[in-house]
């Protein structure tokens, strides 16, 4: 077995914390109501967290972006993601 080596060698630890991470400015409030206005709507109509969480994240063709991003970026993005959703709750729902 090895000596252990002096004190005055040891390395020192890791700095821990979120140095690692990028730092992103906070969401402005309007943006972060558009977010829960989008989401509550999307809970409304949709009804699970899978289609929830499918449809606010994926790709949209008619919007042509992730509609949590139009949403979050502009009241008009906000305007044309509830349209969709409130077109979805009006169509008739499939079977399968």
């Amino acid at each position: 077995m090895a000596p252990a080596a002096p004190a005055d060698e040891a390395q020192p630890a890791p700095k821990r914390g979120r140095t690692f991470r990028k730092s992103r400015p906070p969401m402005l409030q309007a943006a972060a109501a558009r977010q829960a206005r989008i989401a509550s709507l999307a809970w409304t109509t949709l009804g699970n967290r899978e289609r929830v969480m499918e449809f606010l994240n994926a790709d949209h063709a008619e919007l042509g972006a992730r509609p949590l991003d139009l949403a979050i970026a502009s009241d008009a993005g906000l305007a044309r993601v509830e349209h969709v959703l409130l077109a979805m709750a009006d169509a008739p729902r499939s079977e399968g």
